[in-house]
C-alpha cells in the first residue's frame, strides 16, 4: 500500500505523538521507523516521480505520441483537467 508522498515518516512520528496522550510513553523517531519497517514492510511513502496515478501517465504519454497540433492540444487538456481533479482530491484528504 502505498501513501502520498507529502506524508513523511517524520510526519506521522509527529502526529502519533501528537495523538498520545499526556504523560503517555511514546517511541521515539528512531524506534518507530524501524517498527514500521517490521510489522508494515508493504507500507511505503511514495515518492514524488512515483505518485502519479495510471490515468495521469496514459494522458502524458499522449501528450508526447500524439502528432498533430489538434491531438496535443486536446490531450493536454485532457491532461491538465485531470491534474487538478488530482491536486483537488489530495486536498481534501487529511491526516
Amino acid at each position: 500500500m502505498y501513501l502520498p508522498a507529502f506524508w513523511t515518516k517524520v510526519a506521522i512520528h509527529k502526529r502519533y505523538c501528537d495523538s498520545c496522550l499526556l504523560g503517555e510513553p511514546r517511541v521515539g523517531l528512531t524506534l518507530f521507523k524501524t517498527l514500521w519497517l517490521k510489522t508494515c514492510p508493504d507500507l511505503v511513502i511514495m515518492t514524488p516521480r512515483t505518485d502519479v496515478c495510471e490515468t495521469l501517465e496514459n494522458l502524458r504519454g499522449d501528450v508526447m505520441r500524439f502528432v498533430t497540433e489538434k491531438e496535443k492540444l486536446e490531450a493536454t487538456e485532457e491532461f491538465q483537467k485531470h491534474l487538478h481533479i488530482a491536486q483537488d482530491h489530495r486536498s481534501y484528504i487529511l491526516f
